[in-house]
């Protein structure tokens, strides 16, 4: 009981204490917002000060410009203020009783010859599940990595992989890996930007890539990186607990490459800039790509086509050193140059990195893909750890959509979500997210251990699905 009681008392000191600190910024003077409150950043020098223990603090109004964004901003963002600090406060209440602790010392990395990593996913297509990473960090020789994957799920999405990464230089490296994946239940609504829903069908994916990739240096956050991949992927019946199956739902009308396996070699150039700033979390900086991919068929199939890519990713804090805005764009195109249609396996789909929240994977196939991602960050528990490892509540937003044509892209095809999240990080980065979406046809809740920003950075190392390419 006494527990209980302390946990409201904190709880409640929280919404307090956030609703007095709304009620002070919205009744405070006019004074530049980044030096109203010293608890972010530091005070501004006295000037004019009339003796030794006065001083008057003079700052220039904030121009209208600036105005016309801010207080939008700070009044959409005073709610998330409130329940962060609410929040905050009941993280400070269970570290208070060594219950982060605990929990960290659990779920954190192995150390020793070889670091144990646990996975761990809920909801969506995968359904409930988890796995291990198992990671050596002086493969032949130190810095060298070595690591081994595997992970499962109640709906039957199963994934092993095994790759390495040799350094040769600051941000420069030689990487090979080979992986296999399995679903159970991937889904198939039809092709293109108006695809129904009541269309919902299911069909067994099966993966398989084995490849290198090399990533050299042009000038200061600027590199050039290479790939070679041979890949498979097969579409075949679903699990006997899901239907309707491609071949119910579809029939006379199946889509080219079901109840096949296509076979092919890809190699691909990629030039990247990136500038996001050090480890933790990213506060500023982002990632600029172009990316181009040719792709050949080795099987009875004579299917060719050229892949494009171009992404932008950017961090910025808007009047917070430590709210982050978080956007990212990006858009893919797939143009077939074989005498046979693309195996619908091989096309653009909104999944991992590429998501539309709201909407579980799957949802929508095309040729084309383009989209945008945003997040706005508010921090929950590193005050006394400003940069370091903690939560981050944050507002999303998606927008985007499959294409054929260009002429298709536009605002009637659009599809757009919303929702909340959650962001475990540590020092190094990020450890798990809780996303609640909504759209005009569903809400998602997942829990992934994986990011859909600075996902780059985990190729084949890391087991990421190369296929489509992204």
């Amino acid at each position: 009981m006494s527990s209980r009681i302390a946990r409201r008392v904190h709880f409640r000191r929280g919404i307090l204490g956030a609703a007095l600190l709304l009620v002070l910024t919205i009744f405070a003077s006019g004074a530049d917002p980044a030096h109203a409150e010293a608890y972010w950043d530091s005070l501004p020098a006295a000037a004019d000060s009339s003796d030794s223990t006065h001083a008057i603090f003079r700052d220039p109004p904030m121009p209208v410009a600036e105005a016309i964004f801010y207080w939008p901003v700070r009044v959409a963002g005073e709610p998330i203020v409130l329940l962060a600090s609410g929040l905050g406060e009941t993280v400070e209440f269970l570290d208070g009783k060594r219950v982060i602790r605990r929990v960290s010392k659990l779920l954190a990395p192995r150390r020793g010859p070889f670091g144990v990593v646990p996975d761990f996913q809920a909801g969506g297509l995968s359904g409930f599940g988890g796995g291990l990473s198992i990671e050596h960090d002086a493969f032949f020789r130190k810095g060298n990595l070595l690591r081994l994957r595997g992970s499962g799920t109640t709906h039957g999405d199963t994934r092993l992989s095994l790759g390495t990464r040799f350094p040769l230089g600051e941000g420069e490296y030689l990487e090979f890996g080979t992986g296999y994946r399995v679903r159970g239940n991937a889904r198939y609504f039809g092709i293109g930007p108006d695809s129904k829903g009541r269309d919902e069908s299911f069909y067994r994916q099966e993966l398989f890539w084995g490849g290198a990739g090399l990533r050299q240096a042009l000038g200061a956050h600027v590199f050039w990186e290479a790939a070679l991949l041979y890949s498979s992927v097969g579409a075949g019946e679903p699990r006997e607990d899901t239907e309707p199956s491609i071949s119910t739902k579809f029939a006379g009308a199946l889509p080219a490459g079901f109840g096949e396996h296509s076979y092919g070699v890809s190699g691909g150039l990629q030039l990247v800039h990136d500038d996001e700033g050090g480890t933790g979390r990213t506060t500023k900086g982002g990632t600029r790509r172009v990316r181009v991919e040719r792709f050949e068929s080795t099987d009875k199939r004579d299917v060719g086509l050229w892949s494009y890519r171009a992404e932008l990713q950017q961090f910025m804090t808007l009047w917070h050193p430590y709210r982050v805005l978080a956007l990212r764009g990006y858009g893919s195109w797939l143009d077939p140059t074989g005498g046979d249609v693309i195996p619908f396996q091989r096309l653009l789909v909104n999944d991992t990195p590429d998501v539309l929240r709201g909407y579980r994977s799957f949802r929508f196939r095309d040729r084309g893909l383009v989209a945008f991602n945003s997040e706005y960050r508010f921090p929950i528990s590193m005050k006394q750890f400003p940069g370091r490892a903690g939560l981050d509540l944050y507002p999303l937003a998606d927008y985007g959509q499959v294409f054929d044509d260009a002429k298709q892209v536009g605002f009637n095809n659009m599809k757009f979500s919303y929702g909340l999240g959650l962001r475990v990080e540590s020092g190094n980065g990020l450890v798990a997210r809780l996303e609640w979406a909504r759209s005009k046809e569903e809400t998602t809740l997942l829990l992934r251990a994986d990011q859909i920003f600075q996902f780059m950075k985990r190729g084949l190392l890391y087991g990421r699905d190369p296929i489509p390419s992204r």
